[in-house]
């Protein structure tokens, strides 16, 4: 038998309990999301690259700054063609892979113009940036290897150079010297 003053304590802890506010948890995003993500940015420069849009400059595309084999050495191939491009051209001198019918298909849906150069230069901008991450990376990992002073002192000072041009707006400070 349940007194009237349990059961009012037992509602009572239950409406406190409810009126916290309901914390969402932080979506977790995936490896396999942020992969998804770079390579569509891949695609989609590749794409722009091989149409021979007029906002594309092939100077400011940087072959070592994409990971993919394919889209590689489509990059590549656009930045070696002289004058006006003419996509079929790249089905002769390139061996068709399913990565080359995704730069081929790579589009964003009904936008406008604007928005798609603004599009453009932000996923350059992310690839840059990965880039420069993996290269960070790989500088950090030189860093902890070594036991000379002078060596770490080095690649130290070369990480935080490295690290300024990551964490620049500007598509123009993501260039390292040797590019």
């Amino acid at each position: 038998h349940v007194t009237r003053d349990a059961l009012k304590r037992e509602v009572d802890k239950y409406k406190v309990a409810h009126k916290q506010p309901i914390v969402k948890p932080k979506e977790d995003v995936s490896k396999r999301d942020i992969e998804k993500s770079i390579l569509k940015a891949q695609l989609f420069v590749a794409n722009r690259a091989i149409n021979g849009c007029s906002y594309v400059n092939k100077d400011e595309i940087v072959i070592d700054w994409f990971d993919e084999p394919n889209i590689r050495e489509i990059i590549r191939w656009v930045k070696d063609q002289k004058g006006e491009l003419i996509i079929g051209n790249i089905y002769s001198d390139i061996p068709q892979t399913p990565i080359l019918d995704k730069v081929v298909e790579a589009t964003i849906p009904n936008t406008s113009r604007e928005k798609e150069i603004v599009f453009y230069y932000d996923c350059l901008i992310k690839i840059a940036n990965i880039y420069l991450q993996n290269v960070i990376n790989e500088l950090r990992q030189k860093c902890i290897d070594t036991d000379n002073q002078d060596e770490k002192n080095n690649l130290l000072i070369q990480i935080s150079l490295i690290n300024k041009k990551k964490n620049s707006k500007l598509l123009s400070d993501k260039y390292l010297d040797e590019q």
